[in-house]
């Protein structure tokens, strides 16, 4: 007796077609999610910090190091969460010029260690190359706004398509399986076949 297997892909369908809309939100409008996640982050950082102090001020009459210590990450806690809830593009600029330095950085050690390579070198020209795009790149990364989330609004709809393509032109999966002589087999009937 042979026993086939379908899988579906309706569901497949389904989550790629959320991840286009995800990533297309991303794409066309990063500084409104960005906005949103910030202020989303920053509320759960100031209830964390007011729950936290609550608790130092419910326990104070102990005086104890870890209560004090309590009372700092509050601060800290809620120090944060109006940073986050407030300066939302700070955060995102500061991200921004953090990680544009660092590609610099990198582009600027690459360049100084293609010098020292003999032009005879085989690693010379391909030193001095990736040097310059780093450079490049860190150049592109400080002055573009909401870098990030556009990157990952395009990853997002690339994945997409590529999943809703396979969809529409990938065959049904079909397994087939054969028991050998002697096998038990269990037969697990569809949703349909079941009498309520």
């Amino acid at each position: 007796m042979k026993i086939e297997v379908s899988f579906g892909k309706d569901e497949s369908l389904l989550s790629s077609i959320i991840f286009l809309i995800v990533g297309v939100v991303l794409l066309t409008k990063g500084d409104v999610v960005l906005q949103f996640l910030s202020i989303v982050v920053g509320s759960i950082l100031l209830i964390i910090g007011i729950i936290k102090a609550f608790l130092y001020y419910k326990r104070k009459k102990k005086i104890e190091p870890i209560a004090r210590f309590s009372l700092v990450s509050a601060v800290a806690f809620m120090f944060f969460g109006i940073v986050f809830i407030f300066f939302s593009d700070f955060i995102e600029t500061s991200i921004r010029y953090i990680l544009g330095a660092w590609i610099l950085f990198s582009g600027i050690n690459t360049f100084i260690n293609a010098i020292s390579l003999s032009t005879k070198n085989t690693h010379f020209i391909s030193s001095l190359i990736v040097s310059i795009l780093l450079v490049i790149l860190s150049i592109y990364v400080i002055f573009t706004e909401n870098l990030i989330i556009n990157s990952l609004g395009i990853i997002m709809i690339i994945y997409s398509v590529l999943e809703i393509g396979d969809f529409i032109f990938g065959k049904r999966k079909v397994k087939t399986y054969e028991p050998k002589e002697g096998e038990t087999t269990l037969i697990i009937p569809d949703k349909k076949d079941i009498k309520k």
